[in-house]
C-alpha cells in the first residue's frame, strides 16, 4: 500500500507541478518570439530572454529542495511513523520523473543510453527494497550535479542585438531639400539620409555629398578610421567620427552587411550546442557495462545484490564533483581578470592543439607607431616631427597620440597652434609661427593644391604595399616631409607566441590585410603559418578546413568580423575592449585587455585536466571495489552507500585543493 501511495501521490504532484507551470508559462510576453530583425526596434527588450534560460535552473533547484526534505522524512519515518515514508517515497517519485523521462529520451531519441537510464533503474530497485533513503539520496545527488553542471555552462548568449543596438530609433531623411525624421524601420532604398559626426550610419549605401571620417573598425577590425567622401561606399552600423555627408541608401535592415554577418552568425555550427562534458560522457559508457554486471549479479545473488551492484556505478559522484572542480578554477580564473563565461571552454582548451590569432587589434594596438620621418631636401626631420606635434596638439584619434609621443621620446616642445582648421576626413590646415601648415592624406594634399615631389609619392606607395599609413605636410603650400605610420604590435605577443609554441601548438595569423605586411608580422613574433587577404566570411571556413583536418582550434579575436569564426572554433577567446558581439560570442574573455593572461589560461586548462582524470581514477577504482565486494564480500546496500559517500567526500576534496593550494598567478607570469 505504502508504494501504491507514493506513487499515486507522487505523480499526483508531478501533474500538478506542470499545470502550474505550463500556465505560468503560457502568459510570458511574445518579445520572446521575436526575430533578429525585431531585435533593431526593440533591443532594450531582449533581457526577457535570459529569464527563459532561468527557468530550467529554477526547476532544478526545485528538485534538489524536494529530494533533500525526502531524505529528512525518510529518517525520521523509519523511527517514528510509517505515513511519513509515504510521504518521502512520494517526493522521491516526484523528483524521479525528469530523470525517467531523460532516460527513455535518450533510449528512444538519441537512440543511445544515458546515465539517467541507470538512475532511474537503481531508484526504482531501491524504492521496491524498502530502501527510501538511499532513493532520496541518489536523487538529490543527480540534481545537485545537474545544478552544478549548469553553473558551468555558458549563460550568456551571443547578442546579436548589439549589431544593431547602437542604431536611432529615428534618422534624418533628405526629402526635397527639407530633413524629414522618419522612424529606422522606415529606411528604404534609395532614400537619402543625413548622418552628422558622432552617430552611427543606419544603412549601407554611398555618399553623395560631404566628407568625413568613419570608424569601420566593428566590422574591418582596422583601427585608423577611414576617408570618405562623393562616391565612396559606407556600411551600417559603422560610426561617423567626423564630418556630415548625405548618403543614399543601398542596402537596409536585413539586407546590410552587418545584418549578414549576424545572419551567417546564426547559421553557423556552435560547438557549445555539440559539446559535452566529459565527465557526462564517461558516465554514459558506463551505463551498459553496469547494467550487464547489474544483470550477472540478479541472476546469481539474487535482488539485493543485483541493487547494489547497480549502484556501484559511482559516475554520479564524477557529475557532481567534475563540475564542483570546474567551478573552483573558473573562481581562480575570475580571480586573475579571465572570464570564462562556458566551463566547458576551459574543459576543451586542454585538447586544443592549434592557435588562430586575428591580426589588426589582436596582435596589434589600437594606437600606431611612428615608424619613420621622411624629409624633402633641405629640411629637418625633428623639425618636421614638431610641427607634425604640434598641428595634432590634443586632436582625438590615434594617430595624433602616435605623434605625441615620437615627439615627447625626442623630447620636442609642442604646443597648442594659433590656429586650427579642420577639413573634415581629410586632414588640417593650421597656424604655427605664422606660417599655413597642413597636415593630412595626399587626397588633402591634392584638394589645397599642394603639389608633391616624386619621392614622397614613392614613400606613399612602398608604405602602402606595406600596410603603413603615410601623413603629408606641407608649409606654405610646399611639402616638406612625411611622417610613416605601422600597426604597433603588442608588447606582449612575441612572449605569449613562443609559450605556445614551448606547449606544443600550432600558431597561425589571419588576417584581412595583404600579405606582405601579413608575413612580415608573423615573421616577427614567430609564427610560421598566416592566412592573408580573407574576408570575414571566409575566416571561418578556414577555421573548420583545420577542424576537418582533425585538428582542435582556438580563435582569438576582437570584431564582429571575426565573430562567425570565433563561434566556429572549438574555444573562442576575445580581449576586454574588443566589439561587443566578439565579447558576446566568445566563450572566454581577457578581462586586463592584453594577452598576458592567455598563457595562464592554458595552465588553468590543464591543471582542470589533471583534476579531473584523478577524479575518473578514483571513481573507477571505488566502482571495481564495491562491485568486487558485491560477489566475494558480501556487499549489501549500506556497504554500497558507505563506499559510495567515501568517494564522494575524497572526491570533493580533490576538486577543492586548487583553491586550497598557493595557485598560479597570472599577474607572475613573465611578460
Amino acid at each position: 500500500m505504502s508504494w501504491l501511495g507514493s506513487i499515486a501521490g507522487g505523480g499526483g504532484l508531478y501533474v500538478t507541478y506542470r499545470v502550474i507551470r505550463n500556465l505560468r508559462l503560457s502568459r510570458r510576453p511574445l518579445i520572446e518570439l521575436l526575430t533578429l530583425s525585431d531585435l533593431a526596434v526593440l533591443p532594450d527588450e531582449t533581457g526577457a530572454l535570459a529569464a527563459r534560460v532561468d527557468e530550467e535552473t529554477q526547476e532544478i533547484k526545485g528538485m534538489i529542495l524536494a529530494s533533500a526534505t525526502a531524505m529528512g522524512v525518510s529518517l525520521v519515518g523509519v523511527g517514528l511513523l510509517s505515513p511519513l515514508l509515504v510521504l518521502s517515497g512520494t517526493l522521491v517519485v516526484f523528483t524521479t520523473v525528469n530523470i525517467i523521462q531523460a532516460a527513455l529520451y535518450g533510449v528512444f531519441v538519441e537512440r543511445r543510453p544515458r546515465i539517467a537510464m541507470i538512475d532511474s533503474i537503481a531508484i526504482v530497485a531501491l524504492l521496491a527494497t524498502g530502501n527510501v533513503f538511499a532513493a532520496a539520496l541518489t536523487n538529490t545527488l543527480y540534481w545537485s550535479g545537474r545544478y552544478l553542471l549548469k553553473k558551468t555552462e555558458d549563460r550568456t548568449q551571443a547578442d546579436l542585438a548589439n549589431v544593431f543596438g547602437t542604431q536611432p530609433r529615428f534618422v534624418w531623411c533628405l526629402v526635397d531639400g527639407a530633413e524629414i525624421r522618419i522612424p529606422f524601420t522606415d529606411i528604404q532604398t534609395g532614400d537619402h539620409i543625413v548622418v552628422n559626426a558622432g552617430e552611427v550610419i543606419p544603412s549601407d549605401g554611398l555618399i553623395l555629398s560631404g566628407s568625413a571620417a568613419v570608424d569601420q573598425r566593428m566590422l574591418t577590425g582596422e583601427a585608423q578610421p577611414a576617408e570618405k567622401g562623393p562616391g565612396s561606399e559606407v556600411l551600417a552600423s559603422t560610426m561617423l567620427i567626423r564630418g556630415r555627408i548625405v548618403i543614399e541608401v543601398a542596402r537596409a535592415g536585413q539586407n546590410t552587411v552587418a545584418a549578414q554577418i549576424g545572419e551567417i552568425l546564426l547559421q553557423t555550427t556552435d560547438y557549445r550546442e555539440v559539446l559535452e562534458a566529459r565527465s557526462s560522457q564517461f558516465a554514459d559508457r558506463s551505463v551498459m557495462p553496469t547494467l550487464g554486471v547489474s544483470l550477472v549479479a540478479l541472476l546469481a545473488l539474487g535482488p539485493v545484490a543485483g541493487t547494489t551492484a547497480l549502484m556501484a556505478n559511482f559516475s554520479e559522484v564524477l557529475r557532481f564533483v567534475a563540475p564542483l572542480g570546474m567551478l573552483n578554477y573558473l573562481t581562480l580564473a575570475s580571480k586573475n581578470g579571465i572570464l570564462i563565461k562556458d566551463g566547458r571552454a576551459l574543459e576543451e582548451l586542454s585538447y586544443v592543439d592549434t592557435v588562430i590569432f586575428d591580426k589588426t587589434g589582436t596582435l596589434t594596438l589600437e594606437t600606431p607607431t611612428l615608424k619613420r620621418v621622411i624629409a624633402a631636401a633641405g629640411h629637418d626631420e625633428d623639425d618636421i616631427l614638431r610641427l607634425l606635434a604640434t598641428a595634432e596638439y590634443r586632436q582625438p584619434h590615434p594617430i595624433a597620440k602616435a605623434i605625441e609621443d615620437a615627439a615627447t621620446a625626442k623630447h620636442i616642445a609642442v604646443q597648442a597652434p594659433d590656429a586650427t582648421h579642420v577639413e573634415i576626413g581629410y586632414g588640417l590646415r593650421v597656424m604655427i609661427d605664422n606660417r599655413v601648415v597642413r597636415v593630412g592624406s595626399r587626397r588633402f594634399m591634392d584638394m589645397e593644391g599642394v603639389e608633391l615631389p616624386e619621392h614622397l609619392l614613392d614613400a606613399e606607395r612602398s608604405s602602402h604595399t606595406d600596410g603603413h599609413t603615410l601623413i603629408f605636410v606641407a608649409v606654405e603650400g610646399e611639402a616638406i616631409g612625411a611622417a610613416e605610420l605601422r600597426a604597433t604590435i603588442r608588447p606582449e605577443a612575441q612572449s605569449v607566441v613562443a609559450e605556445l609554441h614551448t606547449r606544443g601548438l600550432e600558431v597561425y595569423i589571419i588576417s584581412g590585410d595583404h600579405e606582405r605586411p601579413t608575413r612580415r608580422l608573423a615573421a616577427e613574433l614567430g609564427i610560421d603559418h598566416y592566412f592573408a587577404g580573407v574576408l570575414p566570411k571566409d575566416k571561418a571556413a578556414l577555421v573548420q578546413q583545420l577542424q576537418d583536418s582533425g585538428r582542435r582550434v582556438c580563435f582569438v579575436g576582437d570584431g564582429i568580423n571575426d565573430s562567425i569564426a570565433l563561434k566556429q572554433a572549438n574555444v573562442s577567446i576575445s580581449i576586454n575592449g574588443a566589439a561587443r558581439i566578439a565579447t558576446d560570442t566568445a566563450q572566454i574573455v581577457l578581462m586586463d585587455g592584453t594577452l598576458r593572461q592567455l598563457r595562464y589560461n592554458f595552465e588553468l586548462a590543464r591543471n582542470y585536466r589533471t583534476t579531473l582524470h584523478s577524479n575518473v581514477g578514483l571513481t573507477v577504482a571505488a566502482g571495481v571495489l564495491c562491485v568486487t565486494g558485491v560477489f566475494f564480500l558480501q556487499f549489501g546496500i549500506l556497504s554500497s552507500i558507505v563506499l559510495y559517500n567515501v568517494n564522494l567526500v575524497v572526491g570533493v576534496a580533490n576538486a577543492t585543493y586548487p583553491l586550497l593550494r598557493s595557485p598560479l598567478d597570472a599577474k607572475t607570469l613573465p611578460t
